[in-house]
């Protein structure tokens, strides 16, 4: 997770790898139009870790108010999340790699948001393990155990490099599943601003 550069374009970049993927995945608005002008990696995520609480850096002293969660592994209500928080900072403190804040133990420092207020306007994806089935018009992919079978366009580690989609309507509907029930596949995302 982090921040990357394709083509000049920064984006957030994010990977499921989880049992999450086991039912339908959606992007959260809190990536499609995040308002928070950073964020933070985090590991270790509870229940409390929420939009609208104000978390302070057990290290730094680093205050932030949380604008949005985005979890790619494991839950929050189990304390085994993994994800991005989107902050906005209320002081000059810079937040600290590995403290604790919270709620939840930072992967990273403050990462600048480059799509601070913005819309998501396209969506790199790759599969490094298995395989999703993804939809793009808001309907619901299903997997091999779904009712239809297999709904949906095919992303595969052995075919696909990389695939992109591309426009607001096509970004804010996408859904992800793995393509075969139980197979955690391994999603990268970089959703670009």
């Amino acid at each position: 997770m982090g921040l990357k550069m394709y083509e000049g374009t920064p984006g957030v970049y994010l990977q499921w790898n989880d049992t999450l993927l086991n039912s339908v995945v959606s992007l959260d608005s809190a990536v499609l139009m995040p308002h928070g002008d950073n964020f933070i990696q985090f590991s270790s995520g509870a229940a409390g870790l929420v939009k609208g609480y104000e978390a302070t850096g057990g290290t730094s002293g680093a205050k932030m108010m949380i604008m949005g969660v985005v979890v790619t592994s494991g839950t929050l209500a189990g304390g085994d999340a993994q994800g991005v928080i989107f902050v906005k900072r209320t002081n000059n403190t810079p937040a600290v790699s590995g403290e604790s804040l919270t709620y939840c133990t930072t992967l990273s420092g403050y990462i600048w948001n480059p799509g601070y207020n913005q819309q998501a306007r396209a969506l790199d994806i790759t599969v490094e393990r298995n395989s999703i089935n993804f939809t793009e018009d808001g309907s619901t992919p299903t997997n091999s155990a779904g009712t239809p079978p297999s709904m949906g366009h095919v992303l595969s580690v052995d075919t696909d490099y990389r695939r992109r989609i591309v426009g607001w309507g096509k970004v804010k509907n996408f859904k992800m599943i793995n393509s075969v029930s139980g197979a955690l596949a391994r999603v990268n995302i970089t959703v670009l601003y």
